[in-house]
């Protein structure tokens, strides 16, 4: 079965429904998925879904589930987090009204990619039962036929099986060639990692070049990789890294091999580099430098949060092994207990292994003087943060300063990827000083930051009595971080009331104004902020305040903190409404991705649209928007392109409406004479025009059947015009025009003669 010849399908169905943006969503979703525009992603696919329910499409909502499952455990390598919607979706799949969708066999897939993320060889004989019953159905005559296959070889892998991995890959190739079709890049890549299990070095590397060879050379693609170039890429070449590093060939391995930037946003390619660079810093081709092993910890950490349990341990241990290569003791041990946590079975000798080495690394022997002194001198320098840690740790006792000491070791274990650890050391000396604010806050970063969660609910009674205020800020930072605004809101609101100046009444009112604009009461937020400033904020809280108060429309609020700032704005009361400069202003689309439209700034915190925008936009020309006046770009510093450069700010939230609809239209392009008197004629009736067409745009002349310049956009027009009106108008200005302009929607909108638009349209192939 053609999955991609079913989406186009169902596409056109949906255009010709008058569904255009759930079709568009259809095509747009897996490419944001091959893209790693994730957050986009979630924004389409949410509407989608929601449309397809209202529409009673469950294929199209099961499509779209599985595209957005298929990027959170798969390039997202996510584990445990999602195997709930993993779960659900592969029950969906088996509904009566779904299980015939061309998609439903890939929800298995997705569901098995969940299980080897969170423990592939714990999973492994789970995820052969249920590649086994999907392929009871879908033979090699299905697009998905290879990938189900590929995954169904890397459960056998994870089972001990490798030898049955790869004849079951091999049959499947040659029931592809005996149907007429050439294997793909894919199920190379398969028999690659099949091979590397089975210690093939060789035939490894050799059938990931396979997988990465150029189109021309008979392979196809699959549903999957149709989309995934290169990631795929990017696996078989560490794939092949790792074969040619365990043959020694050192130098061609790491050549091959992407580098840390390269993949820094792809947590599926993490495991295989670890693993890949272990032998190579082993064999001296790379150093091992601690600042591998705090790339390899951040690695670890979003595994582990990720529920990828089986993928944190197996890099923890490989990171483990360098760390006492480099003789970093206490990181080692550190990353020992990562493995231990994941209390996965089969590892049990390896983590023993790491314990035991680490163990036997020589003792730190402290600096003669003054270890925290040392520390300092050393930093100025570059110190080697992994071994500094050993050695504030042998000396903190014999220090001068011993608080400072373990203020640098706490800084030092937090920057090497261990909060816990930082949190353990601090801990003791808040409950020895329970009454030192500062200390405590930091505490709470720590654990913030290892989602610590109960133990910054015993450190709130830890500090009840001493610091009831601290106490409270405490949870209200908890609950910040967990997005619960309404126990946030109460619990800064007790800070204030028990302490109402300071730092930490200040802080407290920052977290409630944030909880404010959540629970939408801007009014509230502003009234904090205007707090904030009158006790002696900074610059910054006054920038707040300012967006704050022009939200709610509290003009003199918006001069009296302007003032303070330096900036004088006309006129002592009503609305500011100024002519600044052109910005341009960052805004959601309805596809997800963000938009720049042209503005002109008509104060220190809004902007006027000066463009129309698409129909369905939640904006458009001539409203009025708040802007974060934190500049999104910096600014040049040439003179002369400063003077040129249109500065970017993030759009906030509509402020004001302009009130304007817009209305598409297309055509051929006019030439420029007849084009500007048009425009000048809209602009009288204060019409705009936004053109969106390109300069290589093309149109058929039905005349003579050539390419000719082609335009289309948006008109928008004000309020209290009629759609009726502006077709009566349209239609008399371009009366005469060589190539009429066609405007569908806006003529049926109007009565007007559609059936003229919509011979135009078919005749210039628009």
């Amino acid at each position: 079965m053609d999955i991609w010849a079913w989406v186009a399908d169902t596409q056109r169905q949906l255009h010709a429904s008058g569904n255009g943006r759930l079709a568009f969503a259809m095509g747009e979703i897996p490419v944001q998925v091959h893209e790693g525009r994730f957050e986009q992603l979630e924004a389409l696919a949410g509407e989608a879904i929601g449309q397809a329910r209202e529409l009673g499409l469950p294929w199209v909502e099961l499509f779209v589930r599985h595209w957005v499952l298929r990027a959170h455990v798969g390039d997202r390598a996510e584990g445990a987090g999602v195997l709930p919607e993993a779960a659900a979706l592969l029950e969906f799949a088996q509904r009566e009204d779904a299980r015939d969708c061309p998609h439903a066999p890939m929800v298995v897939q997705d569901y098995v990619m969940c299980l080897a993320n969170i423990d592939g060889p714990g999973y492994a004989q789970e995820r052969l039962a249920a590649l086994d019953k999907v392929l009871e159905r879908v033979d090699e005559s299905w697009s998905c036929y290879e990938s189900l296959i590929a995954e169904y070889a890397y459960a056998l892998v994870d089972a001990d099986r490798a030898v049955a991995a790869l004849v079951r890959v091999e049959g499947a190739e040659v029931r592809l060639r005996d149907a007429g079709r050439e294997p793909s890049h894919e199920l190379a890549y398969a028999r690659a990692r099949v091979l590397f299990a089975l210690e093939r070095d060789q035939e490894a590397v050799e059938a990931a070049r396979e997988a990465v060879a150029p189109a021309g050379t008979g392979k196809a693609a699959t549903v999957t990789e149709a989309l995934s170039g290169p990631e795929l890429e990017r696996a078989a070449n560490i794939l092949a890294g790792r074969a040619l590093a365990r043959l020694g060939r050192l130098d061609e391995a790491e050549a091959i091999l992407p580098g840390l930037e390269d993949i820094a946003s792809h947590p599926r390619d993490w495991p295989g580099t670890a693993a890949a660079l272990e032998p190579l810093v082993t064999g001296g081709a790379v150093d091992n430098s601690w600042q591998i092993g705090r790339v390899m910890r951040d690695w670890i950490s979003y595994l582990d949060s990720a529920g990828s349990y089986r993928l944190a341990l197996d890099m923890a241990l490989t990171a483990g092994r360098l760390a006492v290569g480099r003789g970093a003791a206490w990181v080692a041990l550190r990353l020992a207990e990562v493995a231990e946590s994941k209390q996965l079975a089969g590892a049990e000798e390896e983590i023993a292994a790491l314990r035991a080495s680490a163990e036997a690394l020589p003792a730190p022997v402290p600096p003669a003087g003054d270890v925290v002194a040392a520390f300092d001198a050393a930093n100025d320098g570059g110190a080697d943060p992994e071994e500094w840690v050993g050695l504030l740790l042998a000396g903190r006792d014999a220090a001068a300063d011993p608080a400072a000491a373990d203020e640098r070791l706490v800084a030092t274990m937090h920057f090497l990827g261990f909060p816990g650890a930082a949190a353990d050391l601090l801990w003791e000396r808040v409950e020895r000083e329970p009454s030192d604010e500062e200390q405590a806050n930091t505490l709470v970063d720590l654990l913030l930051t290892d989602d610590d969660d109960e133990r910054i609910q015993r450190l709130s009674g830890l500090l009840a009595e001493p610091a009831p205020a601290a106490s409270h800020l405490a949870l209200a930072r908890l609950h910040h971080a967990r997005e619960r605004w309404e126990e946030c809101a109460a619990e800064a609101k007790a800070v204030t009331e028990i302490e109402p100046g300071g730092e930490t009444a200040q802080r407290a009112r920052r977290i409630w104004a944030d909880a404010a604009q959540e629970l939408e009461d801007i009014g509230l937020a502003a009234d904090l902020y205007q707090q904030v400033v009158s006790h002696g904020g900074t610059e910054e809280d006054t920038w707040r305040l300012i967006v704050l108060a022009s939200s709610v429309e509290r003009w003199n609020t918006v001069r009296l903190a302007a003032q303070g700032l330096g900036i004088e704005l006309s006129g002592t009361e009503g609305p500011i409404e100024e002519e600044w400069h052109l910005v341009r202003v960052v805004l959601p689309a309805p596809d997800g991705t963000m938009r720049e439209v042209l503005g002109l700034r008509t104060g220190p915190a809004t902007a006027r649209l000066l463009i129309p925008q698409p129909a369905g936009t939640p904006y458009n020309v001539g409203d009025v928007v708040i802007v974060d006046p934190q500049p999104l770009e910096p600014l040049p510093e040439d003179e002369k392109e400063l003077q040129r450069f249109v500065v970017p700010f993030r759009g906030v939230r509509l402020l004001r409406p302009g009130g304007y609809t817009s209305w598409f239209f297309e055509g051929a392009e006019p030439d420029d004479d007849t084009w500007a008197a048009f425009a000048e004629a809209l602009q009288e009736r204060d019409w705009h025009l936004g053109v969106y067409s390109e300069d290589d745009d093309t149109v058929t002349d039905p005349a003579t059947g050539e390419e000719i310049p082609g335009i289309y956009g948006w008109l928008a027009v004000p309020a209290g015009v009629k759609p009726a009106e502006a077709d009566r108008v349209l239609t008399e200005l371009t009366a005469g025009w060589k190539h009429p302009l066609v405007w569908t929607d806006l003529a049926k909108a109007g009565d007007g003669d559609v059936e003229r638009h919509e011979r135009i349209a078919e005749e210039y192939d628009l």
